[in-house]
Order: C-alpha cells, then structure tokens, then sequence
C-alpha cells in the first residue's frame, strides 16, 4: 500500500489530546491501563490521591486498592502531541555584554616543567609559527596592547605553547579573550622602573631557589601531566645516567636561547612603556636566571644532587611502602601463626598507622581480634597510632644508610627487611631506600611477583563440619589437592579408624577437582580464608533406577499412597477403592489385599519396627493391619469426625516395641492412639481449622500444621501446648524433620541386620539417632500455600531461622534429606528446589516437569532425588551435579505417590492409572 498523507486540521486534533480534568493539553500523558482513558500526569495523580478515589474519573471502571498501580506513561501519545502542538517556550534575552577590557594573558608557569618536554624545535629567529604568527597580528590589528617583548618572552616557551595552540583550539580562544581583556587594563597600571625589577628579581632569587632542588620530581610531574593531554609521545627515561645527561644537556640548550633574548633586550627596550605589570612578573623567572648567571659564572647543578635532594623530599610522600611478614616457627611459648600466601604486601598511603597491619594479618589469619598481633621493628615494640612514614625513617636511619641496587628478575629477599610475627606478637619489615627513584621500585616489583608466585600454589583454607564448627585452625593446602586428599586429611584429624568418605563444599558448590581450579573457575577470592565444609557421606552407594520393572494391576481406583517398610522387604499402598495392598517384592505380585474401609484410604504408615501398619480413610477411622496375615490388628480405631490426613508414628529409640501413633484429621483435632490398648487416649485440641499434617519428633514432641497458618507443638505425656511457631500468610500444606528418615527406618539400616529383641532395637535405633543428629537441634521445615517455606529450629526458639522463597506456586512437599543436609520441595509451579539443610539458602532448581509436583522421596545415600508429577512422569535429579539424571515415563496419567525403598534397590509410584510401577536398576 502506498504511503498517504492527510491533511487534518489542528482543532478536529485537538479534543484528543486534551486532558478531561484541566481542559489543556496533555502534558505527560499517562494512562488507565483498564480503562485506557488518559490524563495529565500531575492532574490524575492529584485526582485519585486529593479524593482517594479508587476508579476511574471518566468511566467509574474499579481500579482496586492501589489504583496508582494501574496508572502507565503514554509516551507515543505524548511525543505525537509534542509535534501536533509544540509547547510555546519562552524566549530568555541573552545577558548584556560588557565591554570587553583586556588583560594580559594569564599563562601557566612551566619554566621547571617544561625543560625536559620532547617538543618539536621551534626556529630561535622566529619565535613563533605561522599561525601563531598570523594570530597575534589579528590581535594586534584590533588594538592589543601587545609588546614585542612579550613575544620574546614567549620565544622561550614557543614549542609549548605551539603544542597548546594545536591541541586545543578553545585554549587559544580563551587566551585572546583574556589578552584583549589585559590590554584595557594595563593602560591604568604603572610601569616599575628598571631599579624595581633589579631588585624584585634578586628577591625572587632567593624564593625560588629551593624550587629547583627537587627538579626531577618535578620533571616527571610534568611529564605524566603533559602525556595525558598530548597527542605526541615522549621517551621515558631508561636508566639514572641517561637520564641525568638529559637535563644537563636542557639546561645547556636554555642558556643559549636566554643569551639570544639577552641580546635582543636593549632593541626593544623602547617598547617597555606599554607593558603591563603582569607581563614583568611573567618575565622575572628568565632575569633571575640571567642575574644567578652573572652571579656565579655558572649555572649549572650536579645531576646527583638533584636526584638525591628529590627523592629524600618527595619518594617518602608518594611512593609505596613495601613490607614483608613472616611467621615466626621457632616460637617456643606458643603455637606459631601459619604463614600468610602473600608476605610481601604493598601500602600505597604511608600516613596510614601500624594498626593497618593489624587488622591486616587478623583479617588474612582469621583472628577474632587485632590485639592479638604485635609489631616489632628492629626489635622493639612499635606504637600502634605510629604512622608508616616515620616507622620507614626510623628504618631507614638504622637499617639501610647505604644505596641498594638490583636488576629485573633477580631476588628482592636482599632488600626486604624480613621480621616475625606470632601470637601475641608480631613484626614487621618495610622496603625502602631514600636514594633510589621510580625505576628501581619496578625492578622490585617485578622481583618481588616472583617470590610472590612461589608461593601463590598454596591456599589457606579452614575445614569445618555442616554446623560450623571447625576442625583444628587454618592450614595452608596445596592447589593442587583434591577431595581424595582432603578425605585423607579429614579422617587423620578425626582419627578415625575406618576412612569413611566426605563430599567438600565451597560456598554450597561441591569440590569435584583440584582446590586451584576450582579456585579459579569460580573467581574465589584467596586473600581470605577459604572455608570448606566436609560433609559424611553414606558408606555405600545407590544406583539411580533406569526401568520399570514391572506394572502391576490390582486396584480398582487410583493409587492414592505407597510406602516400603523400615527394612525396605515389604511394600504396601492405598487406593481409592477403599483397600489396602501388601505386595510380594520377590515375585513383584499382590500379596494380601486388606479390606475394612468404608471409603477412600489416604495415608498409610509403618510402624518403625515393621509389625505394624496402619491406614486412614476418608470416613476419619484408623485400621492397624498386621502385615504377616493381612488382617487387622484390633477394631478399627474411631473419633476423628472428618478424614485422617497423617499418620506418624512414635519413634523406636524412644519406645519399643512401638504402640503409640498420631494422626491428625480435617476437623481441626490430633489424636494419640494406643495399639495395645485400643483406643485414644490423649486428644491435642487447639487449632481453630483443619489439620493438614503431622510428625512425631525424635525429641518427644508432636509438630502439628494446620490451615490457620500455624504449627503447634505437643508434648505426648498430657498433651499439653509447648510452643506455637508463627509466620505463614496461609496455609501450611507440610512438614518436614531433619531426623525423619532416621525415624522412619529405626534401627534398620543397609546392611539388612535382623534383631532379636526390642531393647536390642531400641539401643541401636538411639545410636543411630545420636550420631545422625550431633549436637545439632532438631530442625523442622514447613510448606505453605503462600509460595514460602519456613526452616525452624523448634527447641531453640519460636521464631523461624531462615525464610526461604523462590517458588510460583504453592509448596505441595518438603522432605529432608536422609542425612539431612539438604532440603528438598515440590511445588505446583513445576519446580523442585534444592535447599542447605543447616541454613536454608537455595541451592539450585530443578526444572523439566511439565505439570504440577506432588510428591518427592530421597534415596539412601542422599545423593539422588526422585520427584513425581502430574505429568505421568518420574524423574531422578542428580544432587552432585544439580542436572537430570534419568528420566522414568511409563504412567498413564498423573502420578501421586512415589517411594524409596531404605535399601535403595527399588522404587515404587502409583497414580490415576489404577496400577502400581515397580522400578529398578
């Protein structure tokens, strides 16, 4: 289609972009984003804030409680006003201009800097170049005041100021504006006679004569400041005596061009009447020179004298201090301090006190305090307020009268003052030499980067457990070890007598190579300890499952549960057709089908002794089966009102053999059952809604979450309130312990040890739980509707440790790991999260689902997680690597419940589909 245009007028336009509240035009539209009706910014804004309206002007359309937030910027709209309607801008007079009044040139003095300048050579005859020529006859043309003798004067400085003119055209623009300036006034100034200047010249003699003392400080000043404006290059100085010739061969080349200017004088001595004060102030540095020449005969300094006289001035000031540390192994009294990566260290700001050190090496050694680091120098006791600069001249005064010289790639030892540090006490050695210059420093640079990487291949690293605490003090490591190394030294520390593996851990990023790459792949700083978490890693290791091994068929309704015994040789499930099924895992075939509910079964649970299962249906009663007959152990258990939603039961370390468990229901009510007993006899009473789960801790207490956003604690001898652990905004959907696979399995463990009574279980089931929990708390985990969960430490305190976001959706499940170091949570975002099991910080995502994750179940060795979705999918995530490992179709439809059994060879999943999958290896 062929572009168009269309003429419209301005006033059929205009309606649309007036604002309906001022009648005027928009001035920075903004827009109702559910209305689209659009309003000056200002006036809006005063609308819905001045009335607290909480609509639209125009239409009433509801803009919710926030209705700033529905507000957006039109800037399309805006900028086709602007240019339908330019806004009218006021026109501002310029300022009246005065009358330009001319003032000499104001100029900057560079008779030191500019000496050593490498500029192009300027004709002595001349003065100037052509265009500077041309110029000053403009200048003059217009009535400057412009002397020959000015132009002498800047004979002298001509190829800087050449280099000025071609650099920066604006420079030379501002010098006419001030000269003209200059001229009008010098008319009203008077001219000092000869006499004057005779003697403010040999008063100015004696001012500036320390100014050219530190010349070559000065000379270098001015060549870094004149290179980073200039477009030309100048050679730098290679060594000390090259250096020297050139200044002596600078001052020879200024006495002729000041003997030619001499000459000149006289001739142009008539033309003195019209110079301005300014201009004999300018020109008194070149007569004091020529009055110190017919003084002295000679002016000349020896090039030595410059040096050393600008470097005992100025190097102390500016330069860096160097410093080497040491730790002292001799030390008899006390432990010796590990030596520090880095012994030679660089201070830029010599003002700064001793006490910089201090903190120093007790930020590089990990030390809680700074007055457990003395400083000795020369073997006395050094002031921490004393500043480094008269700590170098107490050195230097003492230590290193003479001059020191060296080469690049040779050793620095020999010029590092070297001093010891330990506990308590700590010295210290600085690098200096008032008679050497700049070049000599980078020589010692480069010698001391050397030295430096001898020892960069070592890494000051602290071992401590999951909890924090540490394994002996800070130890220096090679880069090159690795975690079989670390798992030699970690078990010698312990002293243990068989070498059990450990998994390391940098900042929750597991070491899997040699402590230097890691270093460098993950830009870990070591200027700083590098602390490594070792964490006990099972003793033998499950295969992920690869197959379904066999489906089987039985049910008549959806597999609403599944669950292994604690010694993982018994499989049972529950389904919507009202029964509970035992499964023979040798022949993979249904073993018993237990029937006595009159509704859907939706959570069954094992005794952690294995004699005993119970289930809870929709009606709210409880059946105890006896898993060797498939009978019932009793009556059915009654008193809940609405349906069972947990079941759990007391640990065996605690009792044994087992009798007690609790269930929680829908109305709001726990209970706690006694199987030998047969019926309830403590009711928990306390939430105000629905009960949504239930774990009985290794400690006693019983954790309760409900639907009013709580989570209560129980003990179990009267039932009475202990605590109540506030902080979700919903409801809490599950919970989680740290022990809970511990609890579940008891005493049984892989190895597949039988016992023959339950006092026997019961002590080894305490050990168990001991040596899993440390001195650790018990820590508790919650998943709530509000996308959040919660890490507690319930005995510890009310409050929660760690509040851990990141999901979309609301979280279904959380669970800890068996050795509950890591926490994981499905969520209806499609998610599974990976999070620290000590301090709750996310870990990594694991992301493939596509459809809702209900549930998730740990392996044996913690080392793989299997998640179920509603996806008709299972999937097994590697936690090592953070990556899938194995993904597990074979469903039909959505999968709700998935387990592992504890001897890890085998998984079980049941869903929509009505079957149950086995899977394995």
């Amino acid at each position: 289609m062929s572009h168009q245009e269309v003429m419209v007028k301005r006033e059929s336009v205009a309606p649309c972009m007036t604002c309906p509240l001022c009648h005027k035009l928009f001035r920075d539209a903004t827009t109702v984003i559910e209305c689209l009706h659009t309003f000056c910014r200002k006036c809006i804004y005063k609308k819905l804030s001045d009335e607290e309206m909480e609509c639209c002007p125009i239409c009433n359309i509801d803009l919710g409680c926030v209705p700033l937030e529905k507000l957006r910027a039109d800037h399309n709209l805006q900028d086709v006003r602007s240019k339908i309607f330019p806004s009218k801008r006021i026109k501002m007079r310029p300022p009246e201009m005065a009358v330009p009044v001319s003032l000499p040139a104001k100029r900057k003095e560079r008779s030191l800097s500019s000496l050593v300048v490498s500029t192009p050579r300027v004709s002595a005859q001349s003065g100037m170049t052509g265009r500077r020529s041309k110029f000053f006859a403009r200048k003059v043309s217009k009535g400057s005041s412009f002397t020959v003798e000015k132009s002498v004067k800047k004979e002298g400085d001509s190829a800087e100021e050449q280099y000025e003119s071609s650099s920066s055209l604006e420079m030379a623009n501002k010098s006419a504006v001030n000269t003209r300036q200059s001229s009008v006034s010098s008319e009203h100034s008077n001219v000092p006679n000869g006499d004057m200047l005779k003697e403010n010249g040999s008063v100015a003699l004696e001012d500036k004569a320390d100014l050219w003392e530190p010349l070559d400080f000065l000379v270098e000043a001015a060549s870094r400041s004149k290179l980073s404006k200039s477009s030309f290059k100048v050679p730098k100085p290679k060594t000390e005596t090259s250096h020297s010739q050139d200044i002596e061969a600078v001052f020879r080349k200024e006495k002729n061009k000041e003997l030619r200017q001499k000459s000149k004088l006289p001739n142009e001595k008539n033309h003195s009447d019209h110079t301005s004060p300014d201009t004999e102030i300018a020109k008194k540095p070149q007569k004091v020179r020529q009055k110190k020449e017919k003084k002295s005969g000679e002016f000349e300094f020896p090039p030595q004298r410059v040096l050393d006289a600008s470097s005992s001035k100025h190097d102390l000031r500016f330069h860096p201090i160097w410093f080497s540390l040491k730790s002292d192994v001799q030390v008899s009294d006390t432990s010796p301090l590990p030596q520090i990566s880095a012994n030679y260290v660089r201070i830029k700001d010599g003002s700064m006190p001793v006490s910089l050190i201090q903190k120093y090496l007790s930020t590089k050694l990990d030390l809680s305090n700074d007055d457990e680091i003395e400083i000795k120098c020369m073997g006395q006791t050094v002031t921490p307020t004393l500043t480094l600069n008269k700590l170098l001249d107490r050195w230097v005064q003492t230590s290193a009268p003479g001059k020191l010289s060296a080469s690049i790639s040779s050793s620095a030892k020999d010029f590092v003052m070297s001093r010891l540090y330990l506990h308590g006490r700590c010295s210290n050695a600085f690098v200096w030499d008032c008679s050497l210059r700049k070049p000599f420093s980078m020589e010692v640079e480069a010698a001391m980067d050397e030295d430096s990487r001898e020892l960069s291949n070592r890494v000051m690293c602290k071992l401590t457990d999951p909890e924090g605490t540490a394994l002996g003090a800070s130890i220096f490591l090679p880069e090159t070890a690795g975690p079989k190394e670390l798992q030699q030294l970690v078990n010698q520390l312990l002293k243990n007598e068989e070498k059990f593996p450990y998994a390391f851990y940098i900042s929750d990023d597991e070491l899997t190579g040699p402590l230097g790459t890691y270093l460098q792949r993950n830009k870990v700083s070591v200027e700083k300890v590098v602390t490594i978490v070792y964490q006990p890693q099972a003793v033998f290791r499950i295969r992920p499952v690869t197959r379904c091994s066999s489906t089987i068929s039985g049910h008549a309704e959806a597999v609403l549960s599944v669950s292994f015994s604690p010694d993982g040789r018994q499989l049972a499930s529950g389904s919507g057709d009202t029964t509970v099924r035992l499964w023979d895992l040798n022949t993979q075939t249904p073993l018993f089908t237990c029937q006595g509910h009159r509704n859907w079964v939706l959570c069954i649970a094992w005794s952690p002794d294995g004699k005993y299962l119970v289930s809870g249906s929709k009606t709210g009663e409880l059946i105890c089966w006896d898993p060797l007959t498939g009978k019932q152990s009793g009556i059915p258990f009654t008193g809940h009102k609405k349906w069972i939603t947990g079941v759990s039961w007391e640990p065996v370390h605690l009792a044994a053999p087992c009798r007690r468990f609790v269930s929680a229901s829908k109305d709001g009510d726990a209970r706690i059952w006694d199987v030998s007993l047969k019926k309830c006899i403590i009711c928990l009473t306390g939430h105000t809604l629905a009960i949504t789960c239930v774990k009985w801790g290794g400690d006693g207490i019983i954790y309760t979450g409900s639907q009013d956003c709580t989570i209560k604690m129980w003990e179990t001898s009267q039932g009475k309130l202990i605590r109540e652990l506030k902080g979700h905004g919903h409801w809490v959907n599950s919970l989680a312990l740290s022990t809970e696979y511990m609890l579940r399995t008891g005493a049984f463990d892989h190895t597949g040890r039988t016992y023959s009574s339950p006092e026997e279980m019961k002590k080894a089931a305490l050990e168990k739980y001991n040596k899993m929990k440390g001195n650790a708390p018990e820590r508790l985990v919650s998943g709530s509707d509000d996308f959040t969960m919660f890490l507690w430490e319930p005995m510890v305190d009310k409050h929660p440790k760690i509040r851990m976001t990141g999901h979309q959706q609301l979280v279904n499940h959380v669970y800890f790991s068996p050795d509950g170091l890591w926490i994981a949570s499905a969520s209806f975002d499609r998610s599974v999260k990976l999070w620290n099991g000590i301090t709750g910080k996310f870990v990594a995502a694991f992301r493939g689902h596509v459809g809702p994750v209900y549930q998730i179940s740990w392996s044996a060795d913690s080392r793989l997680l299997l998640s179920a979705s509603k996806d008709s999918t299972l999937k097994v995530w590697d936690i090592r690597t953070k990556k899938l490992k194995q993904d597990l179709p074979g469903h039909a439809d959505e999968v709700f419940a998935v387990d592992w059994s504890p001897d890890g060879e085998k998984v079980a999943s049941g869903g929509k589909d009505k079957v149950l999958k086995l899977w394995m290896g």
